[in-house]
């Protein structure tokens, strides 16, 4: 991927998969389109970020979940139109409430468990639910009825699509570095470790004390 002139390496570092993920989850998968409402888990982190700022881009009316305060106020500086607390408060309440009880047109769930059964339950008839992570390590659980009755649409990204559909890896990459280029979203970085460091950096992903993206340097 070419590394557009107003970003510096480390920046650039944090582009190709966080970035690419967001567009196949909210544009090649998602059809996101403008003025339809979509849920986004993990809004601070490094897919997260970057699929608020693709979002609001788009004309999407976006609702961010992050862990604390500190992370809903970066979602809420990129464009979040509702940040949740999720630690603090129910977001599928905040959901129904903020929606008239009609609920969101797009989902992006990383989480599972509980986290992906609710985030069903917030979908409009004719929703989308795209998962792109499964962080919990739980299943969450989904009643086929359901997705008849209100005729949802629950798919997957990957690494594979890359793979598999170059065409679509290409138009990918063409038009986030064309938004980056033009200064119309950016990377967040939240941290830069050595790579002798490796293995702090990668305990504090865990224990979720990171924002944005983590970039490694020599």
């Amino acid at each position: 991927m070419p590394v557009p002139e107003n970003l510096s390496d480390v920046e650039a570092a944090a582009v190709p998969v966080n970035w690419l993920t967001a567009y196949f989850a909210l544009v090649t998968l998602g059809k996101l389109q403008a003025g339809e409402r979509v849920l986004i888990h993990a809004a601070a982190g490094g897919v997260g970020t970057a699929a608020v700022q693709i979002a609001k881009l788009l004309g999407g009316v976006a609702f961010a979940t992050a862990g604390n305060e500190e992370k809903v106020e970066l979602a809420r500086s990129l464009g979040a139109d509702v940040a949740i607390n999720y630690e603090r408060d129910d977001f599928e309440a905040v959901v129904r409430e903020r929606t008239n009880g009609e609920g969101v047109h797009l989902v992006l769930e990383s989480v599972g468990g509980e986290v992906f059964t609710k985030s069903v339950r917030c979908l409009t008839t004719n929703g989308r639910l795209i998962v792109y992570g499964h962080a919990s390590g739980k299943d969450g659980t989904v009643a086929s009825g359901d997705i008849f009755r209100r005729r949802l649409t629950i798919a997957c990204v990957s690494g594979g699509m890359m793979i598999d559909d170059p065409k679509v890896a290409e138009e990918a990459k063409e038009r986030v570095i064309a938004w980056l280029r033009e200064g119309k979203v950016k990377p967040i970085v939240g941290e830069v470790h050595p790579l002798k460091d490796a293995g702090i950096a990668q305990h504090r992903l865990e224990t979720r004390q990171t924002k944005g993206k983590v970039v490694l340097v020599p």
